[in-house]
Protein backbone atom coordinates (compact mmCIF):
# COMPACT_ATOMS: atom_id res chain seq x y z
CA UNK A 1 0.00 0.00 0.00
CA UNK A 2 1.27 3.40 -1.20
CA UNK A 3 0.31 6.57 -0.10
CA UNK A 4 0.36 9.06 -3.20
CA UNK A 5 1.29 12.64 -0.88
CA UNK A 6 1.23 14.77 -3.64
CA UNK A 7 0.16 18.74 -2.60
CA UNK A 8 -3.58 19.29 -3.28
CA UNK A 9 -6.83 18.65 -2.06
CA UNK A 10 -6.07 14.88 -1.92
CA UNK A 11 -2.84 14.67 -0.19
CA UNK A 12 -3.21 12.82 2.76
CA UNK A 13 -1.19 14.65 6.39
CA UNK A 14 1.67 12.93 7.66
CA UNK A 15 -0.61 11.95 10.78
CA UNK A 16 -2.85 9.91 8.52
CA UNK A 17 -0.18 7.98 6.43
CA UNK A 18 0.93 7.10 9.81
CA UNK A 19 -2.35 5.66 11.39
CA UNK A 20 -2.94 3.76 8.24
CA UNK A 21 0.66 2.58 8.52
CA UNK A 22 0.52 1.16 12.05
CA UNK A 23 -2.85 -0.39 11.41
CA UNK A 24 -1.57 -2.23 8.13
CA UNK A 25 -0.02 -5.62 8.32
CA UNK A 26 3.54 -5.00 8.35
CA UNK A 27 4.88 -7.06 5.00
CA UNK A 28 8.76 -8.12 4.41
CA UNK A 29 9.86 -4.88 3.34
CA UNK A 30 8.85 -1.33 3.83
CA UNK A 31 10.01 1.61 2.67
CA UNK A 32 9.30 5.22 4.61
CA UNK A 33 10.31 8.02 2.69
CA UNK A 34 9.30 11.58 1.59
CA UNK A 35 6.40 12.68 -0.93
CA UNK A 36 6.67 12.56 -4.67
CA UNK A 37 7.14 15.26 -6.57
CA UNK A 38 7.01 19.10 -5.45
CA UNK A 39 5.36 17.40 -1.80
CA UNK A 40 9.12 17.52 0.08
CA UNK A 41 10.09 15.54 3.19
CA UNK A 42 8.99 15.75 6.72
CA UNK A 43 12.08 14.63 8.28
CA UNK A 44 10.73 14.33 11.93
CA UNK A 45 8.12 12.17 10.64
CA UNK A 46 10.59 9.70 8.56
CA UNK A 47 12.64 9.46 11.88
CA UNK A 48 9.14 8.76 14.13
CA UNK A 49 7.56 5.97 11.77
CA UNK A 50 10.82 4.38 11.74
CA UNK A 51 10.27 3.86 15.40
CA UNK A 52 6.35 3.57 15.61
CA UNK A 53 6.61 0.78 12.87
CA UNK A 54 9.38 -0.88 14.01
CA UNK A 55 7.72 -1.48 17.90
CA UNK A 56 4.03 -2.13 16.20
CA UNK A 57 6.23 -4.75 13.64
CA UNK A 58 8.35 -6.24 16.71
CA UNK A 59 5.32 -6.77 19.00
CA UNK A 60 5.75 -8.68 21.83
CA UNK A 61 8.98 -10.29 20.43
CA UNK A 62 12.12 -9.91 22.72
CA UNK A 63 14.34 -6.92 21.32
CA UNK A 64 17.47 -8.42 22.49
CA UNK A 65 16.89 -11.10 20.17
CA UNK A 66 14.75 -9.88 16.86
CA UNK A 67 15.38 -6.45 16.38
CA UNK A 68 18.35 -4.65 14.77
CA UNK A 69 18.87 -1.19 14.36
CA UNK A 70 21.71 0.13 11.94
CA UNK A 71 22.39 2.92 10.03
CA UNK A 72 23.28 3.13 5.91
CA UNK A 73 26.43 4.28 6.33
CA UNK A 74 27.65 2.12 8.82
CA UNK A 75 25.89 -1.12 8.07
CA UNK A 76 26.23 -2.17 3.88
CA UNK A 77 23.56 -4.09 2.28
CA UNK A 78 25.68 -7.16 2.46
CA UNK A 79 25.33 -7.12 6.35
CA UNK A 80 21.50 -5.77 6.42
CA UNK A 81 20.68 -8.30 3.95
CA UNK A 82 22.26 -10.97 6.35
CA UNK A 83 20.54 -9.85 9.60
CA UNK A 84 17.46 -10.33 7.15
CA UNK A 85 18.27 -13.94 6.93
CA UNK A 86 18.39 -14.58 10.19
CA UNK A 87 15.66 -16.50 12.05
CA UNK A 88 13.58 -15.12 14.62
CA UNK A 89 14.61 -16.28 18.10
CA UNK A 90 11.37 -17.67 19.88
CA UNK A 91 8.96 -15.09 18.04
CA UNK A 92 7.18 -15.07 14.30
CA UNK A 93 9.19 -12.56 12.99
CA UNK A 94 12.43 -10.52 13.69
CA UNK A 95 13.00 -6.72 12.88
CA UNK A 96 15.61 -4.72 11.19
CA UNK A 97 15.53 -1.48 11.04
CA UNK A 98 17.59 0.88 8.58
CA UNK A 99 17.85 4.79 8.47
CA UNK A 100 19.27 6.96 6.13
CA UNK A 101 19.31 4.22 2.97
CA UNK A 102 20.12 7.30 0.82
CA UNK A 103 23.65 7.22 2.16
CA UNK A 104 24.62 3.48 0.28
CA UNK A 105 26.57 3.95 -2.41
CA UNK A 106 25.52 2.88 -6.43
CA UNK A 107 28.01 -0.25 -5.99
CA UNK A 108 26.12 -1.77 -2.65
CA UNK A 109 22.42 -1.30 -4.63
CA UNK A 110 22.63 -4.60 -6.34
CA UNK A 111 22.62 -6.79 -2.86
CA UNK A 112 19.72 -5.39 -1.80
CA UNK A 113 18.00 -5.33 -5.04
CA UNK A 114 18.38 -8.97 -5.21
CA UNK A 115 16.59 -9.14 -1.94
CA UNK A 116 13.69 -7.31 -3.13
CA UNK A 117 12.92 -10.51 -5.14
CA UNK A 118 12.70 -13.05 -2.57
CA UNK A 119 12.75 -11.27 0.69
CA UNK A 120 12.79 -13.41 4.03
CA UNK A 121 9.09 -13.79 4.94
CA UNK A 122 9.97 -14.09 8.81
CA UNK A 123 11.73 -10.56 8.51
CA UNK A 124 10.57 -7.19 8.61
CA UNK A 125 13.04 -4.58 6.56
CA UNK A 126 12.17 -1.24 7.63
CA UNK A 127 14.07 0.93 5.14
CA UNK A 128 14.00 4.76 5.72
CA UNK A 129 14.96 7.55 4.19
CA UNK A 130 14.49 11.36 3.69
CA UNK A 131 16.22 12.10 0.72
CA UNK A 132 15.94 8.90 -1.46
CA UNK A 133 17.05 9.70 -5.30
CA UNK A 134 13.75 8.56 -6.78
CA UNK A 135 15.54 8.20 -10.70
CA UNK A 136 17.75 5.37 -9.67
CA UNK A 137 16.92 1.99 -10.25
CA UNK A 138 17.42 1.35 -6.74
CA UNK A 139 14.48 3.84 -5.62
CA UNK A 140 12.78 2.20 -8.43
CA UNK A 141 12.98 -1.01 -7.13
CA UNK A 142 11.41 0.10 -3.23
CA UNK A 143 8.95 1.78 -4.27
CA UNK A 144 7.35 -1.08 -6.27
CA UNK A 145 7.00 -2.50 -2.75
CA UNK A 146 3.50 -3.29 -1.10
CA UNK A 147 4.21 -0.85 1.37
CA UNK A 148 5.42 2.57 0.79
CA UNK A 149 4.77 4.57 3.00
CA UNK A 150 5.27 8.58 2.22
CA UNK A 151 5.46 11.84 4.83
CA UNK A 152 5.23 14.80 2.65
CA UNK A 153 6.09 18.27 4.29
CA UNK A 154 3.27 19.92 6.65
CA UNK A 155 1.98 22.80 5.15
CA UNK A 156 1.44 26.07 7.41
CA UNK A 157 -1.49 25.19 9.36
CA UNK A 158 -0.75 21.63 9.69
CA UNK A 159 2.25 22.89 11.53
CA UNK A 160 0.36 24.89 14.13
CA UNK A 161 -1.94 21.92 14.73
CA UNK A 162 0.65 19.58 15.01
CA UNK A 163 2.37 22.11 17.68
CA UNK A 164 -1.01 22.50 19.35
CA UNK A 165 -1.39 18.29 19.46
CA UNK A 166 1.96 18.00 20.62
CA UNK A 167 1.84 20.77 23.35
CA UNK A 168 -0.93 19.09 24.97
CA UNK A 169 0.97 15.57 24.66
CA UNK A 170 4.26 16.70 26.20
CA UNK A 171 3.15 19.61 28.43
CA UNK A 172 0.01 17.14 29.77
CA UNK A 173 -2.59 19.32 28.90
CA UNK A 174 -0.92 22.38 28.28
CA UNK A 175 -2.95 24.65 25.47
CA UNK A 176 -0.73 26.41 22.89
CA UNK A 177 -2.29 29.62 21.67
CA UNK A 178 -2.95 29.77 17.72
CA UNK A 179 -0.67 33.01 17.81
CA UNK A 180 1.87 31.44 20.07
CA UNK A 181 1.93 29.02 17.24
CA UNK A 182 2.16 30.97 14.20
CA UNK A 183 4.83 32.94 16.08
CA UNK A 184 7.09 29.94 16.82
CA UNK A 185 6.82 29.46 13.07
CA UNK A 186 8.12 32.98 12.12
CA UNK A 187 10.67 32.75 14.21
CA UNK A 188 11.79 29.60 13.82
CA UNK A 189 10.62 28.63 10.59
CA UNK A 190 8.91 25.56 8.86
CA UNK A 191 11.33 22.75 10.19
CA UNK A 192 9.06 20.32 12.96
CA UNK A 193 12.01 18.98 14.15
CA UNK A 194 13.58 22.44 15.23
CA UNK A 195 10.00 23.52 16.39
CA UNK A 196 9.50 20.74 19.04
CA UNK A 197 12.87 21.60 20.52
CA UNK A 198 11.79 24.98 21.00
CA UNK A 199 8.27 23.67 22.27
CA UNK A 200 9.81 21.71 24.72
CA UNK A 201 11.81 24.81 25.66
CA UNK A 202 8.47 27.23 26.10
CA UNK A 203 7.12 24.17 28.27
CA UNK A 204 9.41 24.36 30.83
CA UNK A 205 9.52 28.37 30.71
CA UNK A 206 5.49 28.57 31.48
CA UNK A 207 6.10 26.11 34.38
CA UNK A 208 2.33 25.00 35.85
CA UNK A 209 0.40 27.31 33.54
CA UNK A 210 -1.60 25.82 31.59
CA UNK A 211 -1.30 27.96 28.29
CA UNK A 212 1.55 28.98 26.43
CA UNK A 213 0.72 32.72 24.83
CA UNK A 214 2.22 34.50 21.97
CA UNK A 215 4.10 36.97 24.93
CA UNK A 216 5.34 33.28 26.28
CA UNK A 217 7.34 33.43 23.06
CA UNK A 218 8.43 36.58 22.85
CA UNK A 219 9.98 36.67 25.70
CA UNK A 220 11.25 32.81 26.09
CA UNK A 221 13.08 33.03 22.90
CA UNK A 222 14.35 37.48 23.52
CA UNK A 223 18.60 37.34 22.82
CA UNK A 224 19.80 34.47 21.01
CA UNK A 225 17.46 32.25 20.13
CA UNK A 226 14.37 32.38 17.56
CA UNK A 227 14.21 35.80 17.41
CA UNK A 228 18.40 36.32 16.88
CA UNK A 229 17.77 34.51 13.84
CA UNK A 230 15.45 37.00 12.30
CA UNK A 231 18.21 39.78 12.87
CA UNK A 232 20.76 37.50 11.06
CA UNK A 233 18.30 36.97 8.30
CA UNK A 234 17.78 40.03 7.74
CA UNK A 235 21.24 41.42 7.71
CA UNK A 236 21.56 39.11 5.22
CA UNK A 237 19.01 40.68 2.83
CA UNK A 238 20.51 43.72 3.34
CA UNK A 239 23.85 42.30 2.45
CA UNK A 240 25.32 43.81 5.36
CA UNK A 241 28.59 41.53 5.84
CA UNK A 242 29.57 43.03 9.24
CA UNK A 243 26.52 43.06 10.61
CA UNK A 244 26.01 39.83 9.56
CA UNK A 245 28.97 37.56 10.68
CA UNK A 246 28.29 39.64 14.69
CA UNK A 247 24.81 38.32 14.56
CA UNK A 248 26.10 34.55 13.50
CA UNK A 249 29.22 34.39 16.56
CA UNK A 250 26.24 35.74 18.72
CA UNK A 251 24.36 33.02 18.45
CA UNK A 252 26.97 30.24 17.93
CA UNK A 253 28.68 31.13 20.52
CA UNK A 254 25.10 31.34 22.58
CA UNK A 255 25.14 27.75 21.86
CA UNK A 256 22.87 27.74 18.53
CA UNK A 257 23.39 25.28 16.20
CA UNK A 258 24.10 25.48 12.08
CA UNK A 259 20.76 22.93 11.82
CA UNK A 260 19.01 25.67 13.38
CA UNK A 261 20.28 28.53 11.97
CA UNK A 262 20.02 26.87 8.28
CA UNK A 263 16.22 25.94 9.27
CA UNK A 264 15.49 29.93 10.03
CA UNK A 265 17.43 31.27 6.84
CA UNK A 266 15.60 28.44 4.46
CA UNK A 267 12.02 29.46 5.84
CA UNK A 268 12.99 33.31 6.03
CA UNK A 269 14.45 33.37 2.28
CA UNK A 270 11.37 31.06 1.18
CA UNK A 271 8.82 33.78 2.57
CA UNK A 272 10.93 36.60 0.86
CA UNK A 273 10.72 34.16 -2.05
CA UNK A 274 6.62 34.41 -1.86
CA UNK A 275 6.47 37.20 -0.70
CA UNK A 276 8.78 38.77 -4.00
CA UNK A 277 5.87 36.92 -5.98
CA UNK A 278 2.86 38.80 -4.83
CA UNK A 279 2.22 36.87 -2.03
CA UNK A 280 1.23 39.20 1.77
CA UNK A 281 3.59 38.47 4.86
CA UNK A 282 2.78 37.76 8.00
CA UNK A 283 4.00 38.08 11.93
CA UNK A 284 5.50 40.75 13.70
CA UNK A 285 8.24 41.43 11.37
CA UNK A 286 5.66 41.47 8.03
CA UNK A 287 6.63 45.55 7.23
CA UNK A 288 10.60 44.33 7.20
CA UNK A 289 9.90 41.18 5.45
CA UNK A 290 7.82 42.82 2.61
CA UNK A 291 10.73 45.61 2.75
CA UNK A 292 13.32 43.29 2.14
CA UNK A 293 11.96 41.13 -0.59
CA UNK A 294 11.32 44.56 -2.52
CA UNK A 295 15.21 45.78 -2.23
CA UNK A 296 16.36 41.87 -3.20
CA UNK A 297 16.75 41.21 -6.95
CA UNK A 298 14.95 38.31 -7.92
CA UNK A 299 17.88 36.24 -9.03
CA UNK A 300 20.00 36.53 -6.54
CA UNK A 301 17.12 36.21 -4.36
CA UNK A 302 16.87 32.57 -5.62
CA UNK A 303 20.58 31.89 -5.50
CA UNK A 304 20.87 32.90 -2.36
CA UNK A 305 18.31 30.05 -1.73
CA UNK A 306 20.61 28.00 -3.52
CA UNK A 307 23.31 28.64 -1.34
CA UNK A 308 21.21 27.71 1.46
CA UNK A 309 20.13 24.53 0.42
CA UNK A 310 24.06 23.88 -0.26
CA UNK A 311 24.81 24.77 3.08
CA UNK A 312 22.84 22.38 4.73
CA UNK A 313 24.00 19.66 2.06
CA UNK A 314 27.30 20.29 3.18
CA UNK A 315 26.66 20.14 6.85
CA UNK A 316 24.73 16.93 7.06
CA UNK A 317 27.73 14.94 4.41
CA UNK A 318 30.11 16.69 6.68
CA UNK A 319 32.54 13.07 8.26
CA UNK A 320 35.44 12.78 10.47
CA UNK A 321 38.17 15.44 10.04
CA UNK A 322 37.89 16.19 6.48
CA UNK A 323 34.28 17.84 6.72
CA UNK A 324 34.23 21.55 6.91
CA UNK A 325 33.08 22.41 10.73
CA UNK A 326 29.49 24.07 11.21
CA UNK A 327 30.96 27.62 11.66
CA UNK A 328 33.04 27.29 8.38
CA UNK A 329 29.99 26.28 6.38
CA UNK A 330 28.15 29.32 8.45
CA UNK A 331 30.51 31.88 7.52
CA UNK A 332 31.05 31.08 3.78
CA UNK A 333 27.32 30.75 3.35
CA UNK A 334 27.00 34.12 5.16
CA UNK A 335 29.79 35.72 2.88
CA UNK A 336 28.17 34.31 -0.29
CA UNK A 337 25.27 35.85 0.40
CA UNK A 338 25.96 39.21 1.38
CA UNK A 339 28.20 39.01 -1.90
CA UNK A 340 25.16 38.03 -4.39
CA UNK A 341 23.49 40.97 -2.22
CA UNK A 342 25.95 43.55 -3.09
CA UNK A 343 26.21 42.17 -6.00
CA UNK A 344 23.38 43.00 -7.69
CA UNK A 345 21.68 46.00 -8.67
Amino acid sequence: MAFDNRRGPVAQSPEEVLAAALAAEPQPVVLIAGGVDRAGVEPWYVDHALAALTTRALGDSSRDFNLDRLRAEEAGTDVVVGRCETLPVMAKRRVVAVSDIDKWKAGEHERMVQYLKNPSKSTVLLLASSKLDRRTNFAKALESQKQVWRFRKLERPELAKALTAHARKAGNGKKLAPAAAEEMVVRAGEDLRLLLTELGKLIAFVGDRDTIGEEDVAAATAGAGMSDVFAYADSLGRGDLGRSLERLQIMLDGGTSAFELIGGLAWHFRTLIRVKGGAPAFGPHRDAMAAAARAFPPRALVSAHREIYRADVALKSAQGPTGLKDEAVMDRLTRRICTLRASSP
